[in-house]
This record gives C-alpha cells, structure tokens and sequence, in this order.
C-alpha cells in the first residue's frame, strides 16, 4: 500500500522474519472486526433510540427556527431537579442516558418529543443543514454512509502516520484490523455516534495544515462537533505556531456561532451557557476518566470541576514540547483528549491510533526494552474494559477488569508522555553520522 508521508519521516528499513505472523494476526483482527461489525450495522439500521436519532430530532427543533435548549433543560429540570451548586441534584446520584420524552417548555413539540441537544451550537447548525435535511429514515442511512466513508479514511490516515512511506501489505492489513477489531469502533457505528468522523477529521487536518491552512481549519470545525476529543489536539497547531490555521478556524467558529444565534434569535454566549447547562445533566454517564473522580468526590457543578480539567490541558503543553514528535505527540494527546473530561464507549476509539503505532513500532523493530511491553499490554486490558459484554458485566471478574482500564489508561499517559529509547536503526544511523 502506497501512501503520502507528510509527517517528519523516517528511513527505517522494515524486517519481516516473521511475515507470516504479522498476516495471521492481521486475519485475526479482521475477522474479530468483522463480527462485530454486523451486528454494529444492524444496529445502525434499526435501533429506533440511537444517538443520530436524537440529534436529528434536536436539529428539526434548529431548522424550525426553535431553540432546542431550554426545551431540554425544562425536561430535565422536571425529571432530575436542578443540577449542583444550584440545586440538590449530583450527577453521580442521577445516571442520566436519554433526556425524558416529554417536555413542560412552551416550545415543546410533541410530534418531535424532546430534543436532547447536548451538542454546541455550531454542531445543530451542521448537522441541521446536512443530515437534518433528509426525512428520518433516510437520515438514518446518510448518516451510517458518512460512517463507514469516516471509518476508511480514518484506517487509510493511521497507515499513513504510522508508516512513511511505502507501507507493506502485511502492516496495513494488521492496522486495518486494530481499527475494526476495536471494540468502541463498531459500538460508535452502532450507535452513530460522531466520533469516526471526529477522528477522521483531526488526522487529516494535522496532516495537510502546513500546506493548507484553510483546509485544516474546516476540518477542525467538523472536528469540534465534539469539543472534549477535539480541543486537545488544537494545541498542536498551538504550539507548532500554524497562525494561519488558527486564524482561519476561529473565523469559521466565529460564523458558525453567529449563524445559530440569527437562526435561535439567542446570543452566542447564551446558547453556550444553555449548550453546558444540559450536558452537564449527562456528565454521570462518563468512565475511565477526570470527571469519573469528579463524580464520585461531589465536586461537579464546582469551580474545581473546570479547573481540573484546565488543569490537565496546560500540564499537555510542556509535554508536546518536550516530545517534539508529532508521532510521539499524537498518540498522547489521544489518551489525554479521553481522560481530561467526559466521555462516553465509543469515544474511546481513538486509542486505535497509539495501538496502531505501537503495533507499527513491533513491525519495524523501533523499540528496546519493556516500555512496547507495557503499551501493548495496557492496550490489551483497555480493549477488554471497553468490551460491551465487560464494561456491562455484573461479575466480580467485570469489575476487575474495569478496575485494570482505570489504570491502564493512567498508564498509558505516562507511557506516552516520555520519549521512547532510542532504536537500533537510530543508533546506528547517528553513530554512522
């Protein structure tokens, strides 16, 4: 497989002596991937309660003109009471999944039920004018198709960071494989969540943003559907200082914003502070992450709540810096950008990019010493946490398992923020030098 390096290459040359290896474990994956991918469409095609469902029901509310916020917030308010510091309500008390179907707000219309809204702004305006455009069903099957064109192009873009160059059959397919084979993938296409496409539009905006800033920065506004996985890789164009990216991406934010606030007739920084008032009602759902330790200490609602996660943010800026790799840096930004704040399953299937790396790392022989060891172990015990069956389970062994996530995922971080040792075709190109 042939593919653009625009990435800082490398001129490591591949070793096969276990070609054959790499091809049986690639079938493996695949074929893993490919069960659960069946179920995963099925799912996609029938599951009345999915979440594309309930953000096209929300952006119906935006093309008539009617401000889905307070809609949901007076649903919720009803149901759950009002969230702390302002109320009793503590979100680790309240698993909250799905806003309750009727709504007291004046604006509710029942024909549509309540809109869940727990996007920004500018989110209900893209998907509004895209697939809100289509009749349900038909939005429905829309949607899986920007999936599964998102899934290849998220798979296509892993082999180009994870492989300079001319990338081998054998190490394409295996990465293919960890991408399908992952659990939260086929359970975000299940869902139709929006993380596919997310991921699919950060990679290929850190790509192409030296030589096309304004390209990138579209990208990023698709990306920041999902703030809490996009914002942090925004520190790269940050710290890499691509003005003009950034320039370009808080002009379009600027428009989008503005446009939602003419179509809700609501100000910008209104629509904000609503957008976070009904997520915050969601928040109790989060795992493996901040806001997992928020909930349980009673701290949300509070001002550490914010800080912390600010917090987790600056402390990533001397580590990009210091990292001073965009294959070091992307794989831990990725485990940063799902343990900083909330997220749900399927959010964590952007670990797929530093399992890849590591499993590029093993094919090319970069890596002495334990520190492969431990990543792939800790990959290992994160897959089987996020598993359905496990993540789900009742048993004592579940929660184990779940506990063994809870640290691999820490550990992953600090893995990820120091500098791997130097590899023998390193060592050998700088003493040549």
């Amino acid at each position: 497989m042939t593919a653009p390096a625009p990435y800082p290459g490398d001129n490591s040359r591949a070793i096969w002596p276990h070609k054959y290896v790499i091809v049986v474990v690639a079938i493996v994956l695949l074929a893993a991937g490919a069960a659960q991918m069946g179920p995963a469409l099925w799912g996609a095609i029938h599951d009345p309660d999915s979440d594309f469902i309930r953000n096209w029901t929300t952006s119906q509310y935006f093309l008539k003109r009617v401000n889905p916020y307070p809609v949901a917030i007076a649903a919720l308010e009803q149901r759950y009471g009002i969230l702390a510091p302002r109320g009793p309500t503590h979100i680790r008390d309240t698993a909250i999944f799905a806003v309750p179907p009727t709504s007291p707000h004046p604006d509710y219309i029942p024909s549509l039920g309540t809109p869940e809204s727990n996007y920004p702004p500018t989110a209900l305006l893209l998907m509004a004018y895209t697939a809100g455009l289509f009749e349900r069903e038909a939005a429905r099957v829309f949607w899986l198709a920007i999936s599964l064109i998102a899934l290849v192009v998220f798979a296509r873009e892993l082999v180009v960071l994870a492989w300079p160059g001319r990338c081998p059959w054998p190490a394409a397919a295996l990465i293919c494989g960890i991408v399908l084979a992952w659990p939260p993938v086929p359970y975000g296409i299940e869902r139709q969540q929006l993380t596919l496409l997310v991921i699919a539009s950060i990679l290929v905006a850190l790509r192409i943003e030296q030589k096309h800033p304004f390209a990138a920065a579209l990208l990023y506004c698709v990306a920041l559907l999902k703030p809490s996985l996009a914002i942090p890789f925004l520190l790269l164009p940050l710290i890499t200082r691509r003005w003009k990216t950034i320039a370009w991406l808080a002009l379009l934010q600027s428009m989008l914003f503005a446009a939602a606030s003419i179509q809700l007739h609501t100000a910008p920084l209104t629509l904000v502070r609503e957008w976070t008032s009904v997520a915050a009602y969601f928040l109790g759902a989060s795992i493996y992450n901040v806001q997992d330790v928020i909930n349980l200490l009673h701290l949300d609602g509070t001002p550490l709540q914010t800080l912390i996660s600010l917090a987790l943010l600056a402390g990533a800026v001397p580590v990009l810096l210091y990292l001073n790799d965009v294959r070091r840096q992307i794989p831990f930004l990725c485990v940063l950008g799902v343990l900083w704040m909330y997220h749900g399953v399927y959010d964590f299937g952007i670990l797929t990019i530093p399992a890849a790396l590591a499993a590029a790392e093993i094919m090319r022989r970069r890596v002495i010493g334990g520190r492969l060891l431990v990543i792939v172990g800790t990959i290992i015990v994160a897959g089987l946490a996020l598993w359905m069956p496990v993540f789900k389970g009742p048993s004592a062994l579940d929660r184990i398992i779940r506990l063994g996530g809870r640290l691999s995922f820490a550990t992953l971080l600090v893995v990820h923020a120091m500098r791997p040792p130097c590899a023998a075709g390193e060592a050998d190109q700088k003493r040549e030098k």
